[in-house]
């Protein structure tokens, strides 16, 4: 069960209104930055992307789960703490609530198409749309807290960014093909966060309930 949520979390994060519509953007701007070049060399360059903006995820999650596993905290108070979080974070992703974020415009960002820079610019990004991909974020990190061993946390995040990295990887595989129906499926973005925010007040209300697992 919890790997099916680690799953569904990084999807989420994915499907986040701020996060799908510029995924066609930065996957275009990492592919076709260098002219004259060879596509292999710029796929070459995205996996360093996609390997950059992992790692963060990972030592996050990392971070997160060996805390909790130093700490004792009581399951309970943290899953009420968590269920608040996640109807905070709800009411943040339909506007009820407003943070303002700096947003980093990536264009200015100097890309010469390096390995290592793309792995960098994975990093950065990643670091830029964390508001973005709160609402799967505030679901990972109690099933990953939770767990029974850093190693099982360290796990459910693994299995995050597989859900988060699959479909961003199959849009750049496949980009040329698809690039313009993922732009035809901006208009119903509004019914997925809507969506998105009702399972997340549910959870929420059920994690302070103690009604919803998500034990190691």
């Amino acid at each position: 069960m919890n790997v099916v949520l680690a799953l569904w979390s990084g999807l989420l994060s994915f499907l986040s209104p701020c996060v799908f519509p510029i995924i066609p953007l930065y996957i275009g701007y990492l592919l076709g930055n260098i002219e004259g070049d060879n596509k292999r060399k710029s796929f070459k360059n995205f996996i360093a992307f996609s390997i950059g903006f992992s790692v963060f995820f990972l030592v996050f999650g990392v971070l997160i789960a060996y805390v909790s596993h130093i700490f004792i905290f009581d399951k309970i108070v943290l899953k009420r703490i968590f269920g608040v979080l996640l109807i905070l974070i709800a009411l943040y992703n339909i506007g009820i609530i407003k943070i303002n974020f700096k947003k980093m415009d990536f264009t200015k960002f100097k890309y010469n198409g390096t390995i290592v820079q793309s792995f960098i610019f994975g990093a950065v990004t990643n670091l830029a749309w964390l508001p973005c991909t709160l609402p799967g974020l505030s679901l990972i990190i109690p099933i990953a807290t939770s767990a029974k061993t850093v190693f099982v946390g360290t796990f459910y995040m693994i299995i995050y960014v597989i859900g988060f990295m699959t479909p961003f990887m199959l849009i750049a595989i496949f980009f040329d093909k698809v690039d313009s129906k993922i732009r035809g499926l901006n208009k119903y973005l509004i019914y997925i966060k809507y969506l998105i925010t009702i399972a997340l007040i549910v959870i929420g209300v059920l994690l302070i309930l103690n009604k919803f697992y998500i034990g190691g």
